[in-house]
């Protein structure tokens, strides 16, 4: 019977790894999404019929597993909508395995209690995290001995299954528990570097990676939904100079104060990344040519009379380059609209600068 309780813990741990990957990019708590809460329920009770399936026979009809620590956990991060769903599965399979008899209605009827206590102790705002999970954890050993006295008449037998079920319960609850924080907060640094990977560390736009994808998803849809996609690639006028008038900190400053001023004079659904160095892209969603050189002049020149602290104290004037293009409107194939909007920015450059020119 000890073997088989531990080997019933063995599989909560292994379910916790599994479902840790699935939340893996979705984190499951409280505040998640419906569907995300659902998918917790439906695995919550497959994990519970798991357990079930490798239960311990206490007797023809009794069986004695650990589906409650995983109601609990499931309960404790997918909220009620979750739990509800864990035990509606949970009973199917329960009276489609072993039948309806009284340890099936047993054992349904305490886990619909459990349920709905942890539903209710979960609402409670001053409580820590850990606090609701041992009142949980107790709760359950409570419900479960009970279950127990009522079902067995042996004493011995019955004090038997009291000490070792409730020694490997709480050990495997205390080693469930410091997985489920080891794996959040791996999740957590997951979901960071993943964000960071994407995100340009100096001026919080999305940096060249992103942009690039983004911009060939944009190109799918234009291509399946037949809409407009046109691109800004902007560069700074003679940035070189201002590093080397006032050091690179203060140049790192105006690269900030301009990603600020892109994100502010584009419109709220277009994607602002910085490309690299002084090179900044936008793209303009479903926009035709000409808007685009409209936005492009707004941004312009917006950024000609936005003045750019830096860290003495002074502010200076910095102007901008930039380049247009438009598929499908300057370009036939949508290979060549960075190209294009990159020579229409070096025209714009060789022209005189602070200007905007696009692509024919």
């Amino acid at each position: 019977m000890i073997e088989d309780l531990i080997a019933n813990g063995s599989l909560i741990i292994s379910f916790l790894f599994i479902a840790g990957q699935i939340f893996k990019n979705s984190p499951l708590n409280l505040s998640a999404r419906i569907i995300t809460r659902m998918l917790a329920g439906i695995i919550g009770g497959i994990w519970g019929t798991v357990l079930m399936w490798f239960s311990i026979e206490v007797s023809d009809t009794i069986i004695l597993d650990m589906r409650s620590i995983a109601l609990v956990l499931t309960t404790l991060y997918g909220g009620p909508l979750a739990s509800f769903i864990f035990v509606m599965i949970f009973s199917f399979f329960r009276v489609a395995l072993f039948g309806l008899n009284e340890a099936s209605i047993v054992a349904i009827v305490i886990l619909m209690i459990l349920s709905i206590s942890c539903s209710l102790i979960i609402k409670i705002d001053k409580w820590s995290i850990p606090k609701k999970y041992w009142t949980m954890i107790f709760l359950n050993l409570s419900l479960y001995c009970s279950s127990l006295i009522y079902l067995i008449d042996d004493a011995s037998k019955l004090g038997k299954l009291f000490f070792y079920f409730s020694l490997i319960s709480l050990c495997t609850a205390y080693f469930s528990y410091v997985v489920v924080i080891y794996i959040q907060k791996s999740n957590e640094l997951f979901r960071k570097y993943m964000e960071e990977s994407k995100i340009d560390f100096l001026t919080g736009l999305h940096n060249v990676r992103a942009f690039d994808e983004m911009f060939n998803e944009q190109i799918r849809i234009v291509e399946n939904q037949k809409e407009i996609l046109s691109v800004l690639i902007i560069d700074i006028d003679f940035f070189k100079k201002v590093n080397d008038t006032y050091g690179h900190t203060d140049g790192d400053l105006v690269l900030q104060k301009l990603g600020t001023t892109l994100k502010q004079s584009s419109r709220s659904f277009d994607i602002v990344a910085r490309k690299g160095g002084e090179e900044f892209a936008v793209l303009l969603l479903d926009c035709t040519l000409q808007r685009a050189l409209e936005i492009a002049e707004k941004i312009r020149h917006k950024v000609e009379h936005t003045k750019f602290p830096i860290s003495n104290g002074q502010e200076i004037n910095i102007t901008i380059s930039i380049g247009v293009a438009s598929y499908p409107g300057t370009v036939e194939n949508h290979k060549d609209l960075l190209h294009q909007a990159d020579a229409a920015l070096y025209l714009a450059k060789r022209s005189g600068r602070n200007m905007v020119c696009h692509g024919n």
